[in-house]
């Protein structure tokens, strides 16, 4: 009888040390999947961080080249306005000649 119960209690620790050993590799993989998960998660956050920049970078430059082009066509408005001026002024000219 007592080499019995020696052999069940020895069953129920070899299970025991089986369950452990499968839960501390589950344990281990977990462990992993997390460190694997942070690693990408940090990657894509990176990445994000870079296109973000890009693209903040393409904005500046789009709203310079804005500028640019406004001063640009202000200019030509300032210039063509003094042509008609001018234009109208030889016009009135000519035609007091021409009286």
């Amino acid at each position: 009888m007592i080499s019995f119960i020696l052999s069940q209690v020895g069953q129920i620790e070899s299970a025991q040390k089986s369950t452990s050993q499968i839960s501390q590799t589950n344990v281990d993989v977990d462990r992993q999947n997390i460190i694997q998960l942070k690693s990408d998660l940090k990657s894509q956050g990176d990445s994000s961080v870079q296109t973000l920049s890009a693209v903040a970078q393409k904005l500046q430059e789009l709203e310079l080249s804005q500028r640019r082009e406004e001063a640009v066509r202000n200019d030509l408005q300032q210039k063509l306005r003094k042509s008609e001026e001018s234009n109208q002024e030889l016009t009135g000219f000519i035609k007091s000649l021409s009286n």
